[in-house]
Parts: structure tokens; sequence; C-alpha cells
């Protein structure tokens, strides 16, 4: 509510672009002035609070979306800030309609609940995939006028793909990452870790509490783990920091050869 994050984000990858930068939005206010931070003693009512990490220490982030993709990947031929009119030339409504259309009974109550728009994060791919989309909520749309209202702000020419939210798809996800992670190391070689997780990834969507910070426990063992539940989670992607949603954003800690 009171900071322009995205922007904030892009000028700490441009002042600091070798560090690694993860964290989240903080939950539970409706409104501004409803949320607080802390920076040692003081308790402040806006704004963001960094903290940054020195020393022999190494960061090793990354974000578990669980979203798949939902029909074809297409092209931006007209918007409007954040309305999406026309993709590959066509209403956006429409090809909307005809995606879900094509979908089983099971799939499209899915897609009714947990709807995104996944926008590419590089232009020109031929065949984006998992991991190149950053997803954005749908937020309303106009019969009327055949658009789609979405939580980013578009431009032609764009890449995206529609993207449907799943409990057992973000399950799949988180564990594929961390077996990335662990590939390669020795058992406990990492001393703790940090994760952000959309407060959208509790119980309601995994049927049980701890899913993510259980994953990291049964992968990683007994090691050191704090976070909090965020309203918008922060963490790598492509080379760049972007502000997420749905995700579940972590950074892992080891010692590190370099630094003092």
């Amino acid at each position: 509510f009171s900071s322009p994050v995205e922007e904030w984000l892009a000028g700490l990858d441009f002042a600091y672009g070798r560090s690694v930068k993860v964290g989240g939005l903080a939950s539970g206010g409706r409104g501004p002035g409803e949320n607080v931070l802390f920076l040692d003693d003081r308790i402040l009512g806006r704004g963001m609070v960094v903290a940054a990490l020195t020393g022999r220490i190494a960061v090793h982030a990354a974000v578990a979306q669980g979203c798949y993709g939902l029909g074809p990947v297409l092209e931006v031929t007209s918007c409007a800030e954040n309305r999406l009119r026309a993709l590959g030339g066509r209403p956006a409504l429409d090809v909307l309609s005809e995606v879900l259309e094509e979908l089983d009974p099971a799939a499209a109550e899915t897609a009714g609940r947990s709807l995104l728009l996944g926008l590419a994060l590089e232009p020109g791919l031929e065949e984006p995939g998992p991991g190149d989309f950053v997803v954005r909520n749908i937020l309303a749309v106009d019969p009327d006028e055949g658009e789609i209202w979405v939580a980013a702000h578009l431009r032609e020419g764009q890449v995206v793909q529609f993207h449907v939210r799943d409990g057992e798809a973000a399950s799949r996800e988180i564990e594929a990452v961390l077996e990335t992670m662990a590939a390669g190391r020795p058992p406990l070689s990492y001393a703790g870790a940090l994760v952000f997780s959309c407060l959208g990834r509790g119980r309601g969507l995994f049927g049980r509490p701890d899913h993510d910070t259980g994953a990291l426990l049964r992968r990683f063992g007994p090691l050191a783990l704090g976070g909090f539940f965020c309203n918008g989670e922060i963490g790598p992607v492509a080379g760049r920091t972007l502000l997420h949603g749905y995700t579940a954003s972590m950074a892992l800690f080891s010692r590190s050869d370099r630094g003092k």
C-alpha cells in the first residue's frame, strides 16, 4: 500500500547487481496503515525494510510458483494499461472462453477458482515453459468490451499464457525445485533458510499446514528455518528480482570461501 515495490526491486538490482534478494510484502492488512514493519526498535507504518548480509556467506535462492500453463501461448495485440483487449488479433475474452470450453469439467472447475495470467519474462521465446512466466491475478472481465483486467501493466507484443493454481502442481514443483538445490551438495550443507510463502499456499491450497516448510525440512534435515506468510513474494527469476504471487520464495544459506 505504501511503496512502489517493483520499482524498488529494479533499483536494488541496478545498485547491487551481484546480490541475491528475497523477501515478501506484509500480509493481513486491508488498507494503508493497517500493516506495521519493524526496524530494530522502531515500528513503521509505511515503506520498506531491507536487511543486508555480508561475510563468508552464500545465498541460494529459488522461487516455486505452483501454477501450470493452460491453453496456447499467445501474443498481446491490443491493451491499455492493465486492460487486456486482444490476443492474436481476437477479443481476449473470446480467446479465454475457447480455452475454458476445451477443458474437462474438473479442470474447468479448478480454472474457475484460480485462473491467472502468466507474462513471459523474456521477449522472443519460441516455446516458453515453466519458469519463463511471472504470474499475475485476473481481476475482472468486461463482457461488453471483451476485455480482461489483469493485475499488471501490459504492453503490445507481450507473450502471455493463461495459468491455473493447483495444490498438486504446487507440491510437485516445490519438490522439483528443492531437488535441484540439493543436487551435487553433501547432506546438511545448508546452515539455515528463509521461506516467504503466499498466504494462499496454506491449508486452503494443500489441505494441511506447514507444507512448504515441511518440504524443506524433509529434503535438508534439521536446519534453522524462519520466514512469514506474504501478500506478494520477492525472489529472483531469470536473473531479475521480481514480485510474485502464490509462490514460495526461498533462500538457503551456506558458508562461502569468498567474502570477509
